[in-house]
């Protein structure tokens, strides 16, 4: 489900003007003039283990759209953030790529649902963050503090070393875990944390799948 509140930057009063004329006196005051009125702007998108939201600068909600309804979060993305920079297509799995600076929304062949990724900690002018309070950049004293636990880690092709932080956990009857043999599967909300510092948060993450 969509909840769109409204996101415009700045709307004027629709007001009529006076013929122009001469003055009737030369201390007359002068006409009121309408002021702007602001609509509500989109500050932050704000990624949890179940949607999207948009706030604006003193955290009102201003829209969301649930992570189970990826052409919904495609949208709310695009009102706030405008046109993508790129798609791509993966063949092989059938899984589709829609990036913007800062963000990227990945998808499965015959899914509707959709994996957020948010790759830095501002999109322009729209901060990112999850609904833990975690950015791209933060350390890792940062993510531990927010309340995320360390799951697992890896060394990448460039010898960094990656430590997966998770919050928000919930298991998935009928999955098996690839990290933690023997147990059910879980989603969550994930901080990848490369050599100390947050490179990537994605929701939701998985331990069950590999893709």
């Amino acid at each position: 489900m969509t909840t769109l509140l409204g996101l415009a930057v700045l709307t004027l009063s629709a007001c009529a003007s006076a013929p122009a004329g001469p003055t009737s006196s030369a201390t007359s005051s002068a006409s009121n003039s309408p002021s702007p009125s602001a609509s509500p702007q989109a500050a932050a998108l704000v990624l949890s283990l179940t949607e999207l939201e948009v706030v604006d600068a003193d955290g009102n909600r201003l829209g969301s759209a649930d992570l189970d309804e990826g052409d919904d979060i495609g949208a709310l993305v695009r009102q706030v953030l405008g046109a993508p920079t790129s798609t791509s297509h993966d063949s092989t799995y059938g899984f589709d790529t829609t990036r913007w600076d800062g963000l990227a929304l990945g998808t499965g062949a015959g899914s509707s649902d959709v994996e957020v990724h948010f790759l830095a900690a501002h999109s322009g002018a729209i901060a990112l963050r999850s609904s833990d309070g975690v950015s791209v950049g933060m350390t890792r004293a940062q993510v531990i503090a927010a309340g995320a636990t360390m799951d697992t880690s890896f060394t990448d092709d460039k010898n960094r070393l990656n430590e997966l932080f998770v919050s928000q956990r919930k298991s998935v009857p009928g999955t098996t875990s690839l990290t933690h043999s023997g147990q059910t599967g879980s989603i969550f909300v994930e901080a990848v944390v490369t050599d100390g510092v947050v490179s990537t948060i994605v929701s939701p993450g998985n331990d069950f799948s590999d893709l």
